[in-house]
């Protein structure tokens, strides 16, 4: 949620100081969190006892 949240605040820090160059990690930051989600629903996929 850390990740998600920096995402998306850089974007009004951006607007307010007009400051372009860290625009590139929103992106990263982004694919990062993507990445991260994807991973704890296969590990709690796979280690569920239900099936």
């Amino acid at each position: 949620m850390l990740s998600l949240a920096v995402m998306f605040a850089i974007t009004p820090v951006t607007v307010v100081n007009g400051w372009r160059w860290h625009q590139i990690l929103a992106r990263d930051l982004g694919l990062w969190t993507f990445a991260l989600a994807e991973l704890d629903l296969v590990l709690a996929a796979t280690m569920s006892t239900g099936g």
